[in-house]
């Protein structure tokens, strides 16, 4: 994991993926609580039960406008890894004189075939991955105010 921009706000991380096909960088975003609890709020879709209106979370459209936010690039990615992180069912057509050991360059368009055809596999990943960069910031913010605490030794306050 190496972190590529400081300040919470815009922090990616970069976090290795390992395939069959050999491995890869994935750059992935901090998302705030906040914007995840936006997300799931946008996610819910109103469902009956027992004569009772129910908003329901729907995962599938949950985790792909998670993904969409959370999936920033790819680093030391070639076309083979495509085949991971798309659906096996989604067949992928090179170009006359690609192949699968080109560099892949993550475009818009791109980032929009995998985010709707994601790999389960490649999904849990980049959850885990953002969970990871979460868990990082709030270990951050933790560390910021016990360094404040009094008695930690940079205590701005006189008692």
């Amino acid at each position: 994991m190496k972190i590529i921009k400081d300040g919470f706000d815009d922090l990616t991380m970069l976090f290795e993926y390992r395939t069959s096909s050999g491995k890869c960088e994935v750059e992935v975003r901090y998302i705030t609580e906040e914007e995840v609890n936006i997300i799931r709020e946008s996610s819910k879709k109103p469902t009956w039960k027992q004569h009772q209106r129910v908003d329901q979370l729907d995962d599938f459209k949950f985790q792909q406008k998670l993904l969409n936010k959370a999936f920033v690039g790819l680093k030391g990615a070639k076309r083979k890894h495509l085949r991971h992180m798309i659906e096996p069912s989604v067949k992928i057509q090179l170009a006359s004189k690609e192949t699968w050991e080109d560099n892949l360059t993550l475009t818009s368009d791109l980032k929009a075939d995998i985010v709707e055809n994601v790999n389960a596999d490649f999904a849990q990943f980049l959850v885990a991955a953002s969970r990871e960069t979460e868990a990082y910031v709030n270990d951050e913010k933790n560390e910021e105010i016990e360094n404040l605490l009094p008695g930690s030794g940079t205590d701005k306050t006189k008692t």
